[in-house]
């Protein structure tokens, strides 16, 4: 496996993606000051969160059916745990006109 590497520019990327045509890819959701050094020289500055729902192995008309319930849930009880009940990802509930 191939890791850290940047690409200062979208051209680059897709060369490198043309001429060694990896199985996966992935993007680090990590901010660095200096995302070209050694990792213990890149200089952490914080991390976005993200989760990964691997359901690449269920046939898309089940996949809707249970992926459906299982966001919701993990939405609705992780949301209040992170401290995000009055952000972007849930806004507070508008009143209806009266």
């Amino acid at each position: 496996m191939l890791r850290h590497k940047v690409f200062a520019r979208i051209s680059d990327l897709q060369l490198f993606l043309s001429d060694v045509v990896p199985s996966d890819v992935y993007r680090s959701c990590a901010y660095y000051e200096n995302p070209a050094a050694e990792m213990d020289k890149k200089g952490w500055l914080g991390a976005d969160l993200v989760f990964d729902i691997d359901a690449d192995h269920i046939p898309t008309a089940e996949k809707v059916l249970l992926l459906k319930p299982v966001l919701s849930v993990a939405v609705e009880s992780l949301i209040p745990r992170l401290g995000l009940v009055n952000s972007a990802w849930n806004p507070p509930k508008k009143k209806p006109p009266s």
